[in-house]
């Protein structure tokens, strides 16, 4: 008999997170994991992992692994470690004992989903390709080609019933929107500032978090401009460019010393606008689900949690 096959959209934290939880837990189920990027992602930010999360990672045998990254070695040495998101996602990744199910250059644009509940699910790639599977679940990000087909399909499927109102309710939850916030990002290295700002980079320091081993080798700055009445908005342009150091110098101009110093040493900036997801009445549809960032997510400051 054929094994039951579960199809992953994004290789990301939680997609990963997801196959080991199936690898362990359900091994009779055969699941492929299908990845957009050519390969799997050597930027990030800093993840904090609290004791509920960890409890799970725990179980998942991940533990001794994520240690080397954070804490003693050994054990956890405080109650939210913290983690340089590659570094966590590679460690995920090595953890599955077939890495030959993780597709890379795989973006899903679409699927199609047997209306009568029986039957193969369809994934349509962008390279023209397909695939098919029993369950799909979307965790491919906060642009999410799952969510779109699906709510696409909930909507069509209000309309053609004569529903209207909740056709029009639906169709907002596709596209991600802007939430009035965008951020200047940059990394302060050690050795391009002067003493000023050395205290910074010191692994002690109160009004610093540091993620992963290479504590104090950089800064990762995310600056915080706001303009809210544009939230909910659907942002023109791209969600990240390369922005100019005079404007960053000009947006903060006449705050405190530490905070244009960072600024005057920052060799380049980029400006991130912050998109979110709205919050949707239902993560399902079907055999295809939506995780992760593809069901919502928060602000950058916060981030979004699954485990």
């Amino acid at each position: 008999m054929p094994k039951f096959t579960v199809a992953i959209a994004g290789a990301g934290l939680c997609g990963l997170v997801f196959a080991l939880a199936l690898e362990k837990y359900a091994p009779d189920v055969d699941f492929e994991i299908y990845e957009a990027a050519a390969q799997l992602s050597t930027a990030g930010a800093g993840i904090g992992v609290p004791p509920r999360t960890w409890y799970i990672l725990e179980k998942l045998g991940l533990d001794q692994s994520l240690l080397q990254l954070s804490g003693n070695g050994t054990k956890p040495t405080e109650d939210n470690l913290t983690f340089h998101r590659p570094d966590m996602q590679r460690v995920f990744s090595e953890n599955l004992r077939s890495a030959e199910r993780i597709h890379l250059r795989k973006r899903v644009v679409s699927y199609t989903q047997p209306s009568d509940g029986t039957g193969k699910i369809e994934i349509q790639f962008q390279d023209g390709t397909t695939a098919t599977c029993d369950i799909l679940v979307g965790a491919d990000g906060i642009k999410s080609r799952v969510r779109t087909t699906l709510y696409t399909h909930l909507a069509d499927v209000a309309q053609a019933k004569g529903d209207t109102a909740q056709a029009e309710e639906l169709r907002p939850c596709i596209p991600a929107v802007y939430s009035g916030a965008s951020v200047f990002r940059g990394v302060l290295k050690r050795e391009h500032v002067d003493g000023t700002l050395a205290h910074l980079f010191d692994a002690d320091s109160s009004i610093v978090m540091y993620c992963g081993k290479n504590k104090g080798q950089g800064l990762n700055v995310a600056a915080i401009v706001a303009q809210y009445e544009l939230a909910n908005t659907i942002y023109e342009g791209p969600w990240v460019h390369d922005a100019d150091r005079e404007t960053v110098k000009e947006t903060y101009t006449g705050w405190e010393p530490v905070i244009t110093d960072i600024v005057q040493n920052m060799r380049t900036w980029s400006k991130w606008a912050i998109n979110v997801v709205k919050k949707l009445p239902t993560f399902v549809d079907g055999r295809v689900a939506l995780l992760a960032d593809a069901s919502r997510s928060c602000l950058d400051v916060i981030g979004a949690a699954d485990l």
